[in-house]
This record gives structure tokens, sequence and C-alpha cells, in this order.
């Protein structure tokens, strides 16, 4: 080979990486197509919305004896067809109790006997499980429509031994979890709280706020707590449709729990199931309207509680 040949050769040899490397199309092969992407399967959604609602007037009272047609269901800002329609003033809930033994001795005390009451005061066949927590969380009653065994489960609350600590978001998430496990329509919890939390494994945000937010559980909580950590009881019942009770003193809790049971025998239970809206796993807004049929008083204004929306479940199989 002569030496100007092998220059050329080696010339190539060097010159070709190059090419490659900045798209020379004398040396690199034609670029394929790319493959167009599929998009993920869109289904509907094929569920039913359930929600518990509760409808006050403009004094607070609670409003019974509404009918589906006195109730309108928007979600997204689309009107709904209701499919479930059903008051609950004789229909058994699933009633979780989450009690704070870490406060103050007299208000738990209080409220503890209040609690014997309204459980006296509501429907006999609703079932109870009981949850202490201070540090930690203790199941004391599993599930029970007894009332000794309930009486048993809250006695126990004054027997375990303060350490001094609150795990506030722990017992909530095991509780919520605890009660959505009951084959209910209803699934309540009442929360009865004396301290801001200062040992939980959770945090609010990261697990309890988004299973609430999954879920068709009405809390209501009770709180003799300080200002500064309040805010998460409130946030916890108003997301769920129910109240947030902050006493300043004992005396108010009598009246505080005579306005729950009051509420549980008032409640409806709302079902739809949504249209034009598919299983993108994504959160969608509700709201529920309610007035007084024409022949009562159409121009007393009503207001619904309920929770504010639902997660749709995500199916892109």
């Amino acid at each position: 080979m002569s030496l100007t040949s092998r220059s050329a050769r080696n010339f190539l040899i060097f010159i070709s990486p190059i090419l490659f490397l900045f798209g020379g199309s004398s040396v690199n092969p034609a670029q394929q197509p790319a493959a167009p992407q599929t998009q993920p399967a869109q289904h509907p959604f094929d569920e039913t919305v359930l929600l518990t609602a509760t409808v006050t007037d403009t004094s607070g009272r609670f409003v019974s004896g509404l009918r589906k047609s006195d109730v309108t269901v928007y979600s997204d800002n689309v009107q709904q067809e209701i499919s479930i329609f059903e008051p609950q003033e004789d229909v058994p809930a699933a009633v979780g109790i989450i009690f704070d033994i870490s406060g103050d001795i007299r208000f738990l005390t209080v409220a503890r006997n209040d609690l014997l009451r309204l459980i006296d005061a509501s429907n006999k066949a609703n079932s109870y499980f009981i949850i202490g927590f201070d540090k930690q969380g203790y199941l004391l009653t599993d599930w029970t429509s007894d009332r000794d065994a309930i009486v048993d489960g809250l006695n126990e609350l004054a027997l375990i031994k303060n350490k001094h600590g609150a795990a506030l978001y722990d017992a909530c998430y095991m509780g919520i979890q605890k009660v959505l496990q009951n084959n209910q329509q209803r699934h309540i919890i009442i929360l009865i709280s004396g301290t801001e939390d200062t040992e939980s494994t959770y945090s609010f945000r990261q697990k309890v706020h988004d299973l609430l937010k999954r879920s068709n559980v009405t809390i209501f909580s009770v709180g003799n707590i300080p200002d500064y950590a309040s805010g998460v009881l409130e946030r916890m019942a108003n997301e769920s449709g129910g109240v947030a009770y902050l006493p300043n003193t004992t005396a108010e809790l009598d009246e505080i729990f005579e306005s729950i049971v009051v509420e549980l025998r008032s409640q409806y239970l709302i079902g739809f199931k949504p249209v034009n809206v598919i299983a993108d796993g994504r959160w969608h807004t509700v709201k529920i309207k309610a007035s007084l049929p024409s022949s009562i008083n159409p121009k007393i204004n009503l207001n619904v509680r309920s929770r504010g929306g639902y997660f749709a479940p995500s199916n892109t199989h």
C-alpha cells in the first residue's frame, strides 16, 4: 500500500467517530422515526361516591325530613344525579372514640362521663371501639355494642399511667383505618384531645390528612388544647364534614356532647356516580345545596356540611 493510501485510510479512521458524534450523514446510518407513544386507556369513573351530610338553618338548628328532591349535588360544578338518599335518624353507625389521656385530668374526667351519656342517648345498634393515647395508642375496647364493655373501656382510660406526651396523629391514623374496616355505611370518629402532638411517627399532612380525604369518615373533635395547636383539630373536623369544639371550660362539655348526639340522628347519606369523570386519580370537588320544600318556606337559607370532594381511582389498565 502506498503512503498516500495509508494516510487516507488513517484519516477516515480518525474522522469517523467525530462525524458520528456531530451527526455527519456520510457515516451515521439514517435515523429511524420515533415510534408514536400510545396514551394510556382512560376508563370512566364507575363507582358510587358516598357523602355523609348535615343540614342546618341559619340559627344552627339541624334540619331533618328533607327529600331527595330538596337536595342538589355538584361535582366539579357539574350537577349530578343522586342515586342514594337516606336520612340516618335510625340507621346504626360505626363510631370510633379516640381519647387523649395526656392532658388535663379534670377535663378528661368530665369528657369521659359525657361520652357515656352520649352512648346511652345514641342508637343502641351503633358499634364502638375505644383508643386511648399518650406517647402511643392503645386499643382499649374492640368493636362492640355492649354497654358494659364500653364502660370498662372508658374506665380503663383512667388506669393508664400518663407518659407525658401525645401521639395524636398516630392515634388518628390508627382510628381512621379501624373505623373503615366496619361495614356500616356511616363512619364516625369522636376525638377528645387535651394536648398538641409531640410523639407521632406519622405527620398530619403525610398520612392522616391524605387518608381522611380518601374516606367518608366524619370527625367530631373536642379539644381543651392550646390555640396554636387547635388548628389541626379544626382542619380534621372541617374537611370531614364534622365540627371542632374548643370549649373554654368543662361546663360547656354537656352541651357539646348533646349536640353531637342530635347531629348523629340528623344526618343524610347521599350517593352519586360522577358523570364526565374518568379514573384519573385526581381530586374532584363536591358541593351540596339544600332547600326547604316550597310548601314550607323556600326562602330560609340552609347550610350543608360534608366533605369537600373525593379522589377518583387511578386506573389506566
